[in-house]
């Protein structure tokens, strides 16, 4: 399945809190992959339009700088992924999800406010 002449670029999205970046480390460990991570490469960039809990990302902007960024073998992490991405450049997509009784707890954690909580719920 993991053809080393094939090019693989997988996506790892889902809400905050569900896990993301742990798959993500794991994944690219055992595939050796690069791992590019959309609000790291955001703040790079300057693509950072403000922030709540979570860094707002300029969308359009962050479309012109993924390309460039993209490697053929690559595992990319965000919840923004599916609006920064064509689908054009993507070979698989992993969505994470998890209970949310179990991410309110998360959130709670982070110091989510309510009404930031039931936005990601």
């Amino acid at each position: 399945m993991f053809n080393k002449l094939y090019r693989m670029r997988i996506v790892i999205t889902g809400t905050p809190g569900v896990g993301k970046h742990t798959i993500a480390d794991m994944l690219a460990k055992r595939l050796k992959y690069k791992i590019i991570d959309i609000n790291s490469l955001a703040l790079q960039h300057n693509a950072i339009i403000g922030k709540d809990y979570a860094f707002i990302i300029d969308i359009e902007k962050m479309k012109d700088i993924i390309k460039d960024e993209l490697d053929d073998n690559c595992i990319i992490v965000g919840h923004v992924a599916p609006y920064v991405l064509e689908n054009d450049y993507i070979d698989y997509v992993i969505v994470l999800r998890r209970s949310p009784y179990e991410l309110e707890e998360v959130y709670r954690n982070r110091g989510y406010d309510i009404k930031k909580m039931k936005d990601n719920l």
